[in-house]
């Protein structure tokens, strides 16, 4: 899955505070504290339910975010549209 720019600020910007993970569809987050995996549901923590699948780490989101504001800052300068 390839979201936009804007769409990866969004699953960022919409993490709890202390979130480590998202799931595939960017709904629902996750970390892990004590040895346990938790997820926040309706802005509360607690244990993680079956099914949900969290596979994207919000540090690779937010490098990603990261890079491609970069290279849109490098194309401004350079003149590439």
């Amino acid at each position: 899955m390839i979201e936009s720019l804007e769409e990866l600020k969004a699953i960022r910007d919409g993490a709890p505070d202390g979130s480590e993970y998202v799931s595939i569809c960017g709904n629902a987050y996750a970390k892990f504290e004590n040895g346990v995996f938790l997820q926040c549901v309706n802005g509360e923590w607690s244990g993680v339910v079956t099914g949900n699948i969290y596979s994207r780490s919000l540090s690779d989101i937010n490098r990603i975010i990261e890079l491609e504001e970069y290279a849109m800052s490098l194309e401004k300068r350079l003149g590439v549209e």
